[in-house]
């Protein structure tokens, strides 16, 4: 079957993402131990709930400020909490080369602050036809309703659809819902591959 659109993971495929600039600076402001924050976050509903749209970005914040003490703004634990991401100008190369063909899509297990940020300040989100976001969506990936989504919304056969994404149990998810899913490793990897496969 024809490949006949592109849907990308977002955070370590189209933008490096790293939560442990964030776990360090918030360390330092509210001297809390690295080791505790990230506990906290492993094991805390609230990060899930925020990734799903269950709370709104206010209540998340008074959520672990109650929870941790903190004595930082919101305004402070939001840079703290955005500013992880690092573009990808190879991807953005990719994107920008694709987009001459397909649609280009993006479905991501992310939040509203997340993605504000993102949007404001990443060109290549200007390049994507379609998002698909897990905060907008109330669940997030590898749930099968995720993928189903996405297939519905469309109006192609799952086939149609190549999907990558840097963590294995979403590509599993993704081939038993029908697309064609790719782990995630390098720009380098992926445009082989899709040139292999005929998409480039």
């Amino acid at each position: 079957m024809k490949i006949r659109a592109i849907l990308f993971d977002l955070g370590n495929v189209l933008v490096d993402y790293r939560p442990e600039i964030f776990i360090t600076r918030l360390s330092e402001r509210v001297k809390i131990g690295k080791e505790k924050l990230v506990r906290y976050f492993l094991t805390s509903t609230a990060d899930i709930e925020y990734t799903e749209g269950k709370i709104s970005s206010d209540e998340f914040f008074k959520i672990i400020s109650r929870d941790l003490s903190l004595n930082c703004s919101q305004e402070e634990f939001w840079d703290f909490w955005c500013n992880i991401f690092i573009a990808k100008h190879e991807m953005d190369a990719l994107v920008a080369r694709l987009k001459k063909s397909y649609p280009v899509w993006i479905l991501s297990n992310t939040n509203e602050w997340h993605f504000e940020f993102l949007k404001s300040r990443f060109p290549v989100l200007d390049m994507i036809d379609q998002l698909f976001l897990s905060y907008q969506l109330k669940c997030q990936k590898p749930d099968e309703k995720v993928y189903e989504h996405v297939i519905r919304k469309s109006g192609l056969k799952p086939d149609e659809i190549f999907f990558t994404d840097d963590i294995t149990v979403n590509i599993e998810a993704a081939r038993k819902s029908g697309l064609r899913a790719s782990l995630f490793k390098s720009a380098a990897e992926l445009n082989l591959e899709l040139n292999q496969m005929g998409v480039l």
